[in-house]
C-alpha cells in the first residue's frame, strides 16, 4: 500500500509505504502502522501494487466511483490505463499492442471471457464507462477530415456497436469524458466558448444541457439520475442536479 501527496500528478512524492498479504477474492481492510495526517492542500493518491505468481491476475477497482477522473487507473505492462467496472464486467482501455491507439477492451466474469469491444486501428479510444449490458467510451477517430471527439457505445449482450439516435456524431464540436447510467449516458461538451455538462437519454434519444453556463465545466459524473461536475467560473465549485426532474443546478457549498 502506498500513500502519495503532491501539487499534481507530475510532483506526487510518497508519503507512506506499507507491506500487506491480502485475501484473494474479497475486500481487504488495511490498518496503517502509522497514521499518516493528510495534507489538504495536496493532491492525495492512495495505490497498492503487487508480487504475484504466473497466471494470477490481481485487480482492484473502486465501486462507489462512476468516473474515470481521476480514480479507477490501472497500470498494465508499466502502461496506465482507464477502467471501470458494474456488475460482472470490467472495462478499460488497453494499450498491449503497443500503438498510439489503445483499445477498449471488457472481461465478464460470469464466463469467465475477455472480450474486445472497440480494436479499430486508426483511432484513439480512452475513458471507458460501464453501466448494464452498455459500455460508453470517447472516440477520437477522424471523420470528413476533421479530428472528431465523439461518444461511441456498445452492447454487451449482443457483443456490437449501438447505434446512439440524435446523439451529436462528427460535427467537429468535442463531446469528452462519459459517464453512463442505466437509461443516461452523460459527457462534456463544447458547442461554444464553454465546456458544459450534457446528458443524453437512451429511452427518448433526446439532448439536453445540465447546466448551461458561461463558466467551464469539467469532470461530469453520475448515479442514479443525479449528475455532479466541477465548475470552474468567478470561483471552482462543484454542483449536481437530478436530471430525472426539472432541479436546477446546485452547489455543494
Amino acid at each position: 500500500l502506498e500513500i502519495w501527496q503532491g501539487n499534481d500528478a507530475s510532483s506526487m512524492v510518497l508519503q507512506h509505504s506499507q507491506a500487506f498479504t491480502p485475501t484473494a477474492q474479497q475486500t481487504n481492510e488495511i490498518v496503517l502502522d502509522t497514521p499518516y495526517v493528510i495534507d489538504e492542500t495536496k493532491d492525495l493518491l492512495v495505490g497498492w501494487s503487487a508480487t504475484h505468481g504466473a497466471g494470477v491476475y490481481p485487480c482492484a477497482l473502486d465501486l462507489a466511483t462512476s468516473t474515470n477522473q481521476p480514480q479507477n487507473w490501472l497500470m498494465l505492462d508499466s502502461v496506465w490505463q482507464t477502467t471501470d467496472i458494474d456488475g460482472d464486467w470490467i472495462v478499460w482501455q488497453d494499450e498491449r499492442d503497443g500503438s498510439t491507439y489503445p483499445h477498449i477492451y471488457g472481461y465478464t466474469m460470469a464466463e469467465p471471457n475477455e472480450v474486445p469491444i472497440c480494436t479499430d486501428a486508426d483511432a484513439v479510444k480512452k475513458l471507458p464507462a460501464v453501466s448494464g449490458d452498455t459500455v460508453v467510451w470517447e472516440d477520437r477517430r477522424t471523420a470528413n477530415n476533421v479530428a472528431q471527439r465523439d461518444i461511441f457505445a456498445f452492447d454487451l449482450t449482443s457483443r456490437a456497436p449501438l447505434s446512439l439516435v440524435n446523439m451529436p456524431f462528427e460535427d467537429g464540436i468535442y463531446q469528452e469524458e462519459p459517464g453512463i447510467r442505466s437509461d443516461w449516458i452523460i459527457y462534456k461538451h463544447k458547442p461554444g466558448t464553454y465546456y458544459n455538462v450534457y446528458a443524453y437519454n437512451r429511452m427518448t434519444n433526446t439532448v439536453e444541457a445540465v447546466s448551461a453556463t458561461t463558466a467551464n465545466q469539467y469532470y461530469p459524473a453520475i448515479d442514479g439520475s443525479v449528475v455532479a461536475w466541477m465548475e470552474v467560473g468567478s470561483a471552482i465549485e462543484v454542483y449536481y442536479r437530478d436530471i430525472s426532474t426539472t432541479d436546477v443546478a446546485r452547489t455543494v457549498n
